[in-house]
């Protein structure tokens, strides 16, 4: 069974709007950060249960 995928978050009350990117691990071994600096990222691994 497959996840959502979250696209974009947003919270009115604080004006926040932001698009979502996937990120994951860089070829260096460190995680990688979104592209822009006012997106997040969400981490596409996920956690190991």
């Amino acid at each position: 069974m497959k996840g959502i995928i979250p696209v974009k978050v947003e919270i009115p009350a604080i004006y926040v709007e932001a698009n979502i990117e996937q990120i994951g691990i860089l070829a260096n071994g460190q995680m990688g950060v979104p592209r822009e600096i006012n997106d997040v990222g969400w981490f596409e691994p996920g956690v190991s249960r």
